[in-house]
């Protein structure tokens, strides 16, 4: 059983032996391994990027519908004070998909003067806002799962 390594007493993916030493610097809410179990801590890193990449675009749609145009420093502290802290995505991760999601039609860019300086500000497509209401029910689904996953219920 793989687990999230959330103390010192945790398992560390793949590793048998528990002690405080083996456990290096919170990041993030969670302890990270020492230890590199190799494949293991990989596949963790891969799925972990892949969740959260998921969650960023939907945050996204959700903070551009409600709050308006906004540039991308704005949106990356805006996903930091939501998540009160948990994520912090870099500026490369913020930018990068925001490109993808102009690319995909979702939101829109555009220059404008704010405060003296130019800006590039996104601002979500009406496409962009329906594919936000779509997903709102696969995230029931999954928060359905999670409850699973985490034993919070007998079935999903």
């Amino acid at each position: 059983m793989v687990k999230l390594i959330t103390s010192d007493s945790d398992v560390c993916l793949g590793c048998d032996v528990v002690e405080a030493e083996d456990f290096g610097k919170q990041k993030n809410g969670a302890r990270q391994p020492r230890h590199i179990p190799g494949r293991g801590l990989r596949a963790y890193e891969k799925l972990r990027r892949e969740l959260r990449a998921g969650v960023y675009a939907l945050l996204t749609l959700k903070v551009l519908a409600e709050e308006g145009p906004i540039h991308g420093y704005g949106l990356r502290a805006k996903i930091e004070e939501i998540s009160n802290g948990w994520l912090r995505p870099s500026e490369g991760t913020i930018y990068e998909m925001l490109k993808v999601l102009e690319g995909k039609g979702l939101v829109r860019s555009y220059w404008a003067v704010v405060r003296g300086r130019a800006r590039k500000l996104y601002e979500v497509t009406e496409v962009g806002s329906t594919v936000y209401r779509m997903m709102m029910g696969e995230v029931m689904l999954l928060r359905r799962l999670l409850d699973y996953l985490i034993g919070g219920g007998d079935d999903a």
